[in-house]
């Protein structure tokens, strides 16, 4: 699980709430896709990646 590999690596408890120090629990697993994106637009939060721009050559040395 995600989340002991966090706590593992990391030292970081994704369960601990930062307010009030209770424990979260896990309601639901969102795997992608369109109902992932239209629930990321009502939430107004980014859905779309941006778009990659194309790689260049390394600089060349000056002779």
């Amino acid at each position: 699980m995600l989340a002991a590999l966090l706590r593992r690596v990391f030292a970081i408890d994704v369960f601990a709430c930062p307010r009030c120090g209770g424990r979260r629990r896990l309601v639901g697993v969102h795997t992608g896709g369109e109902p992932l994106r239209a629930l990321l637009e009502r939430l107004g939060l980014v859905s779309a990646s941006p778009s990659a721009e194309p790689s260049r050559s390394p600089p060349r040395a000056s002779q």
